[in-house]
């Protein structure tokens, strides 16, 4: 599934925005210039999400890229997942998360122009 999705993919989403690029070849995720280490559910999610950034992706559809045909609701996982790859791209920086639960619909990785900055 993941070569399906790179494949259909341009080699590289460095225009997502300034900041987010993603080399679906080298499986390389850099963020404001540092390399991030992913696992495999991470990068297979943030890839998956950075194809319709700005979009919704259903739950239901994230759940078969990562577990397939498993008929258990693995959203607990799913929103760890999401909390996870926010630290990761947050970093030292503390910033505002990019990756968004839609309520009972899936998760948003929002464009540079829609995240909200932290509130003080």
């Amino acid at each position: 599934m993941l070569r399906r999705l790179a494949a259909s993919m341009p080699e590289n989403l460095d225009d997502l925005d300034d900041d987010l690029s993603l080399d679906a070849t080298q499986y390389v995720a850099t963020f404001r210039g540092r390399q991030l280490v992913l696992t495999k559910p991470e990068w297979q999610s943030l890839l998956r999400l950075a194809k319709t950034t700005g979009k919704v992706v259903p739950r239901e559809e994230l759940r078969s890229l990562l577990w397939g045909n498993d008929t258990l609701s693995h959203d607990r996982e799913l929103d760890q997942l999401a909390a996870s790859l926010n630290q990761k791209l947050a970093g030292r920086d503390g910033a505002a998360p990019l990756i968004v639960k839609v309520a009972e619909t899936g998760y948003r990785l929002l464009r540079k122009e829609q995240a909200l900055p932290l509130s003080a």
